[in-house]
């Protein structure tokens, strides 16, 4: 009988077979589900980066860049300022101008643009991003309000408005930038 002479052999091998077809198709569907899977979480890794993290950063980066250098050329030229004669002293009158008007021509919009791209791609945010969307939302606001005249410098100084408030934000962004960029690299 071990000679496969058997008579029920020939169905049991049929069985055997297809028992092992049949486990090859759900492996490979596994497999190919589990990779779809993995390839869409990709996907959806990279149009985060390129379409909410990477020009968020940008924003900040040029605001920080611009921020800083007007903040080192007025330190500097304060700092001048006592010994200047009437011809420096009315230079240092145009560069406090230059950097007025950079703040209400240049600064400020990019902060509206980050908060335009912010809700134009909310679907793309991390939930801790999404956190500080009101943050966001109320820093453009108070500039806006001043800007157009309509908030008496007297609220203001009753209440803290800084960019500082921001920072948190500003890491977060750093923070998810850098943890989906190394899950697009594994």
């Amino acid at each position: 009988m071990l000679d496969g002479s058997w008579p029920g052999w020939g169905i049991e091998q049929s069985c055997i077979s297809a028992a092992a077809g049949l486990l090859g198709v759900f492996a490979g569907t596994f497999m190919t589900n589990r990779n779809q899977a993995k390839q869409r979480q990709l996907e959806r890794i990279r149009d985060q980066l390129q379409n909410f993290y990477s020009p968020m950063l940008g924003f900040r980066l040029q605001i920080k860049a611009k921020s800083e250098l007007r903040l080192e050329l007025t330190s500097i030229a304060r700092s001048a300022g006592p010994t200047a004669n009437a011809e420096e002293t009315a230079e240092f009158d145009k560069l406090l101008g230059y950097n007025s008007d950079q703040l209400k021509t240049e600064i400020i919009p990019l902060y509206r643009a980050m908060l335009e791209h912010f809700n134009q791609r909310l679907y793309l945010c991390e939930s801790s991003t999404i956190a500080y969307h009101a943050k966001l939302v109320e820093f453009v606001e108070i500039w806006n309000r001043f800007l157009s005249e309509t908030i008496p410098r007297s609220v203001l100084r009753n209440r803290e408005h800084s960019e500082t408030e921001l920072h948190p934000f500003y890491q977060d962004l750093q923070d998810n930038f850098n943890k989906l960029s190394e899950k697009l690299r594994e």
